[in-house]
């Protein structure tokens, strides 16, 4: 029997609803209200290809303690949450640098 694999990125961040505050930071996230902004960063990277990234993350601490690394893409305007695994609530945060390469998993067909 021959198997065919599809590859399909680990980590692929996925759309969520935003309420922004005057300043607009997230204020609400997933109906759920932000308590603390943790960190934030900028990544520009990638400019010379037909679609560049332009991103502004942060690590928000909502309602119930959840931590959540979200993103608003600067290009089109969208928000979307990026999780690279569970984080338990109430364990310190690690300032990780941003990998220029992508993990793939194989996944039957």
């Amino acid at each position: 029997m021959i198997e065919s694999f599809v590859r399909r990125p680990v980590n692929e961040p996925h759309g969520i609803i935003v309420i922004t505050n005057a300043a607009g930071e997230p204020a609400s996230v997933q109906q759920r209200q932000v308590v603390a902004i943790q960190d934030r960063w900028r990544i520009d990277d990638e400019w010379w290809r037909e679609r560049p990234i332009s991103r502004l993350y942060h690590v928000l601490l909502v309602e119930g303690g959840l931590r959540l690394t979200v993103y608003l893409d600067l290009l089109s305007g969208e928000w979307f949450e990026q999780s690279a695994g569970k984080v338990r609530p109430g364990k310190p945060l690690e300032r990780r640098q941003a990998s220029r390469t992508r993990a793939w998993v194989a996944k039957r067909v």
